[in-house]
């Protein structure tokens, strides 16, 4: 019973990283579309609402995959004989997380810092061109986040897979 909860809470877990990712990349293409500065920082506000679900989504994620890990493997998990999709997994997931946790919010946080300065009449110029280099940096982060993501899921289903065989002892 506890482990099919763990599951639950995993496949929770993952719904949510899936919303932050996809909904984070629908407000950053608002973002790119709207015309007015204020609208911009109105939209940019709503980051912050998923970078907190991405966080919540993360630590679910750590805690109940090393519980799924323990579920499969017993307690005494050594790390050297764990398959090798699940430590790409694990390695793709630890980039993922401190990617999504660090680099993204902080472009964001640059940006409306420079969306801020643009309302108030601050070297306009100047914060045009940086608002636009971070959208394209945004764009990319989002780019490569969805790239982990679709790796992360493939080695997931490849990696239960293997292990439903029951290659696995």
């Amino acid at each position: 019973m506890i482990s099919i909860l763990n599951f639950f809470f995993h496949i929770l877990a993952f719904g949510l990283l899936s919303t932050s990712i996809f909904g984070g990349l629908i407000i950053e293409l608002k973002i790119r579309s709207e015309k007015d500065w204020n609208q911009k920082l109105f939209v940019t506000k709503l980051y912050n609402k998923f970078s907190l679900v991405f966080i919540i989504a993360t630590i679910i994620l750590l805690l109940t995959g090393i519980l799924n890990m323990m579920n499969i493997y017993g307690t005494q998990v050594d790390i050297f004989k764990i398959e090798g999709w699940l430590m790409a997994k694990i390695i793709l997931f630890a980039f993922f997380i401190i990617n999504g946790i660090l680099l993204g919010p902080m472009l964001v946080r640059k940006r409306t810092k420079s969306i801020l300065q643009l309302i108030d009449k601050k070297a306009v110029e100047i914060n045009e061109h940086n608002i636009r280099v971070f959208g394209k940096s945004i764009i990319t982060f989002y780019l490569i986040q969805l790239i982990l993501f679709t790796i992360l899921v493939l080695l997931s289903v490849i990696g239960s897979g293997y292990i439903s065989k029951g290659t696995v002892t």
